[in-house]
C-alpha cells in the first residue's frame, strides 16, 4: 500500500502549480483533524506537521521521485 501511495504522490511532480496549490491546505486541515486540535489552538499548522513527522507536499513529492 505504502508503494502505491509513493507512487502517485510522484505523478505530481511537473505538475503546474495551479493543480497542486491546494493540497498544503489540505494537508495542514488534516493534520488538525487527526491531532484534534480547533484553528484556535496555540499551535500552528507547520508544528502539527512536525509533532506528525508529515512532510510538506513539495518535499513529499520530491522525497517519493528519490525512494
Amino acid at each position: 500500500m505504502l508503494n502505491d501511495y509513493a507512487n502517485s504522490i510522484s505523478l505530481l511532480f511537473g505538475c503546474p502549480q495551479k493543480h497542486t496549490a491546494r493540497l498544503p491546505c489540505v494537508q495542514k486541515a488534516l493534520a488538525r483533524v487527526v491531532t484534534q486540535q480547533s484553528s484556535l489552538s496555540p499551535l500552528t499548522s507547520i508544528e502539527l506537521l512536525k509533532q506528525l513527522h508529515w512532510l510538506p507536499i513539495e518535499w513529499r513529492i520530491r522525497f517519493s521521485l528519490l525512494r
